[in-house]
C-alpha cells in the first residue's frame, strides 16, 4: 500500500486537527453574538486609543505606519480574547464532581488574559513599532492590559446578574401561578356562619360575600348570588365572625362594625380621617376608620386595586 508523501500527510493532519477543533468548540462553547461584538469592540476601542492618545512613542513612524500598527493591535487583541475565552477553556482538563456546581474558568481566564496581553503588547511594540521597553513603557502597557480583563469581568458579572434575574423572574411567575391557583381554590370554598348558640347556620361561597356588618346583637352577611345582592341576619358578634374568617385571608376589618372582602372592593375613597369603600355589586359606601385605613390601603396596593 503506497504511503502519502510528506506534503499530503501534513495536509491530512492539518485538516483533521481543524475539524477536531471545530467540533470541540461547537460542543464545548458556542460563542454568542454579543460576546463576539464585545471582543470586536474591545479590539477596535484599544486600537483607536493607541492611535488617538499615543501612549507609546510613535514619533518615528509616519501616519500610515501608525494606522497599520493600531489596526494590527486591534486584530491581535481580538485573537487573544478568542484564544483565552474560547479555545483554551475547551482544552483545560477541569475536574468536576457530579452533583456539584461546575467550576468556572472566567477568573483564571481573566488573569491569563492580563499577563498574556501584557507580554504580547511589549513584544508587539518592540518588534512592530521599534519601541524599546522600559519602566514607563511597561507601566503604561500594564494599565492598558487591564482594560480587556476589567471589561470582560464586568461583562461576566452583568451576564451573571441577567441570568439570575431571569431565574428569579421565572420563579416569581411560578409562585404567582401557585398563589393564583390557591386564591382560586379559596374563592370557591364554602364558609359556614352560625348564630352564637349555633341554632341557626348559613353557608355561602367565599367569593360571593361582599362584607359583614355588625348591627346591635346581630351581624349582617351581605353577599351576591350573581343577579342580586342579598343579606342574611344572624345573632352573633362581629368578633366571633372574625374568628370564623381567620382561615380566609381575603377578609379584613375596615371599621369596628365592618369586615370586608378585599377582592370585592372597587375603590378606596378619602383619607385616613374620612375614608370609605366603594364595593362591587353594592351601592353602599362602607366606613373606614383611621385605625385600619393604612393597612387596608397597603393590602389594596399589593393587589393593584388602590
Amino acid at each position: 500500500m503506497p504511503f502519502p508523501d510528506q506534503g499530503n500527510l501534513i495536509g491530512i493532519i492539518s485538516i483533521a486537527t481543524i475539524a477536531s477543533m471545530k467540533q470541540k468548540l461547537r460542543i464545548s462553547y458556542d460563542l454568542p453574538s454579543k460576546e463576539q461584538i464585545l471582543f470586536l469592540g474591545i479590539g477596535f476601542g484599544l486600537a483607536l486609543f493607541i492611535l488617538i492618545f499615543q501612549p507609546f512613542p510613535f514619533e518615528h513612524l509616519d501616519f500610515d505606519s501608525r494606522i497599520i500598527v493600531g489596526a494590527s493591535w486591534g486584530m491581535i487583541t481580538y485573537a487573544l480574547l478568542v484564544a483565552v475565552r474560547v479555545i483554551i477553556p475547551c482544552y483545560m482538563p477541569i475536574s468536576h464532581t457530579p452533583g456539584k456546581k461546575k467550576p468556572s474558568f472566567l477568573w483564571p481566564g481573566n488573569l491569563i488574559l492580563f499577563f498574556s496581553y501584557f507580554v504580547t503588547l511589549l513584544l508587539f511594540l518592540y518588534l512592530a513599532a521599534s519601541v524599546k521597553p522600559n519602566f514607563l513603557i511597561a507601566f503604561k502597557a500594564s494599565i492598558i492590559s487591564l482594560i480587556p480583563s476589567v471589561s470582560l469581568s464586568f461583562f461576566d458579572k452583568l451576564r451573571k446578574f441577567k441570568s439570575l434575574n431571569k431565574r428569579l423572574q421565572s420563579e416569581n411567575r411560578r409562585l404567582h401561578e401557585i398563589l393564583d391557583q390557591k386564591k382560586e381554590e379559596a374563592q370557591h370554598k364554602m364558609i359556614e356562619f352560625y348564630s352564637d348558640n349555633k341554632s341557626d347556620k348559613f353557608c355561602v361561597e367565599n367569593a360571593s360575600i361582599l362584607f359583614i356588618r355588625s348591627s346591635d346583637n346581630y351581624v349582617e352577611v351581605h353577599y351576591s348570588d350573581g343577579s342580586q345582592t342579598l343579606k342574611r341576619l344572624l345573632r352573633n358578634t362581629l368578633r366571633n365572625v372574625e374568628l370564623i374568617l381567620l382561615s380566609h385571608p381575603n377578609f379584613m376589618r375596615c371599621h369596628r362594625i365592618c369586615i370586608v372582602n378585599i377582592h370585592k372592593i372597587k375603590r378606596l375613597n378619602g383619607n385616613c380621617s374620612n375614608g370609605s369603600l366603594s364595593m362591587e355589586d353594592s351601592d353602599e359606601n362602607l366606613p373606614v376608620s383611621r385605625q385600619y385605613y393604612l393597612s387596608l390601603k397597603e393590602r389594596l396596593s399589593f393587589l393593584s386595586l388602590a
